[in-house]
């Protein structure tokens, strides 16, 4: 069993998340807008925000990056990557649904968007419960828009933590429940 967990990002975390982007958004980027390192990498130091940032930590190592943010009495997902060794073994699905679970809970929906060309990550957002709300831009750098709804979604079980409350999706650490296992291990 893999035990999933987040951490507070700092900015020493900086070349991971530059190697992760490119290695999990890189070809999508490359065929909208197309990867130039320099550009990507001056792009990730203006855009990044630490203290909305956490470390998918696996077992102990780190294997991606979740953004969370609170926007129009919503949360905002605005980043999910998982290494490529750790996709597939339902760690992004288990980290979105504990968010969605958080959300809910407070009676707040969540939002964010995926580019078009993802086909794989709106399938899994769709599985999720989100719904497509709108577009943004022209072929080929569409962004759908898409939010899941406390009340239009499967209703879902809360994790609660020893307290009794559920989990904040903001807050570092380990998610009571939340473990996964993976086939893919080493590739």
């Amino acid at each position: 069993m893999d035990a999933i967990g987040l951490r507070p990002a700092t900015p020493d975390d900086f070349e991971f998340f530059f190697e992760l982007h490119r290695q999990t958004l890189g070809p999508y980027v490359d065929r909208v807008w197309g990867w130039i390192d320099e550009d990507q990498r001056a792009y990730l130091q203006r855009t990044i925000d630490i203290d909305t940032t956490r470390v998918v930590v696996v077992d102990g190592a780190d294997a991606g990056r979740l953004n969370i943010d609170h926007r129009d009495g919503d949360v905002y997902i605005g980043l999910i990557e998982i290494a490529p060794r750790h996709q597939g073994c339902g760690i992004g699905g288990s980290l979105i649904r504990r968010v969605l679970d958080a959300a809910f809970a407070e009676g707040k929906g969540v939002r964010l968007h995926v580019l078009a060309v993802n086909e794989g990550a709106g399938r899994l957002y769709r599985r999720l419960g989100f719904r497509e709300v709108g577009r943004e831009g022209k072929a080929p750098e569409v962004r759908i828009q898409m939010r899941a709804h406390p009340r239009s979604s499967a209703i879902r079980a809360v994790p609660t933590t020893s307290a009794g409350s559920p989990p904040q999706a903001e807050n570092p650490g380990h998610w009571p429940g939340s473990s996964t296992h993976c086939g893919r291990r080493g590739t």
